[in-house]
């Protein structure tokens, strides 16, 4: 019986013993095979947005200083009068939209736009100057200042500060609510080479007439 239990100890312990395969620590590791890099363009600029305006055709006058761009197609002069014997939908295209120079104190634009399923939208656009005292401040006055000296608007529809650039001009923009029926008026102004200029805009709320103000302010240019 010992000698049983001997001979199964011996052998465990001689197991135990034996050499075991161990990998080399120099033995090569296998590469996995890299991936190819491919360069890609990095822009060096941002694309800009495409102008809408660019072959409109450009309005300006050389007595203020300004020039601004009118959509295309807008027939160059006063409405003519047979335009309003018909509805505006049977209009020909000079009566749907007109620039009408021909008042020395301002310049006028209006556009009739067909709106889906709300018939027409009209759109006025005034650039203004008047032989007034309003209009022809003293040389170096505060444009905020004289307009809180010279308008009667409520205070709370007076900026304390312009809050609008104009071709690089700090201006002052001044909204007025709709009431009984009509429409808002926003109203820019701006001191240009001593003289007070406005610009009037009807219907700003309509998103379809506001974007063609925007785009005609977006070309505004005050020139030396």
């Amino acid at each position: 019986m010992k000698t049983s239990i001997f001979l199964i100890f011996l052998a465990i312990v001689m197991v135990s013993c034996s050499p075991t395969t161990t990998q080399p620590m120099d033995a090569p590791i296998p590469q996995t095979e890299t991936p190819e890099l491919i360069p890609t363009d990095i822009p060096t600029s941002i694309p800009s947005t495409p102008d809408a305006t660019a072959d409109w055709p450009v309005y300006e006058n050389a007595s203020l200083g300004y020039s601004f761009k009118y959509p295309t197609g807008c027939f160059f002069g006063p409405m003519p009068a047979y335009c309003k014997d018909n509805p505006p939908e049977e209009r020909p295209p000079e009566c749907l939209c007109f620039l009408d120079t021909e008042n020395p104190n301002e310049v006028f634009m209006q556009a009739l736009i067909a709106g889906e399923g709300e018939g027409f939208l009209m759109a006025s656009f005034t650039v203004a100057h008047y032989d007034s005292d309003l209009f022809n401040p003293p040389a170096g006055v505060e444009l905020i200042s004289w307009l809180n000296e010279n308008l009667s608007f409520p205070p709370d529809l007076m900026p304390g500060e312009t809050n609008y650039i104009l071709d690089g001009l700090p201006a002052a923009w001044i909204s007025i609510p709709g009431g009984q029926g009509g429409a808002p008026m926003d109203g820019i102004y701006f001191i240009w080479k001593d003289k007070l200029i406005t610009i009037s805009m009807h219907d700003m709320e309509n998103d379809r007439t506001r974007e063609i103000y925007e785009q005609i302010l977006s070309s505004f240019q005050l020139i030396e």
